[in-house]
């Protein structure tokens, strides 16, 4: 759009949660590294970033456009369980969502079924 560029980055779970570097490769054939550090904002899926003059040349002004930056999140593809999943529990105690509530005796608990593998649109869907 206009001057701006736009590009996807699909991260690990745990380069999301924990942070990331890695390098891209711009139009004009330029090799930069992009990265979010530890401590820094968790990537969300979806997540869009930008980095302020690496678009493309502005038309009869000087200066850049930005490159802006989606981000598809990869989860495991198997449950964890286990020791692990005890870890990873006592690693997130306190976060957003960490533990489901309990249901009262007597109450029903109604699977979900898979209906689409990634929760993204059309639009979204990595290429």
């Amino acid at each position: 759009s206009g001057d701006h560029l736009h590009t996807r980055l699909s991260l690990s779970l745990y380069e999301a949660l924990t942070g990331f570097r890695r390098q891209i490769k711009l139009l004009d054939g330029q090799a930069i590294w992009l990265g979010a550090e530890p401590n820094s904002a968790v990537t969300t899926p979806g997540m869009l970033r930008r980095l302020r003059g690496f678009g493309m040349p502005r038309f009869q002004a000087a200066g850049k456009g930005d490159l802006f930056v989606r981000f598809s999140v990869r989860f495991p593809e198997k449950p964890i369980s286990g020791e692990s999943a005890k870890l990873l529990k006592q690693v997130l105690r306190g976060s957003a969502g960490t533990a489901s509530p309990s249901t009262r005796e007597g109450e029903r608990v109604f699977r979900l079924h898979v209906v689409e593998e990634q929760g993204a649109s059309n639009d979204e869907r990595e290429v």
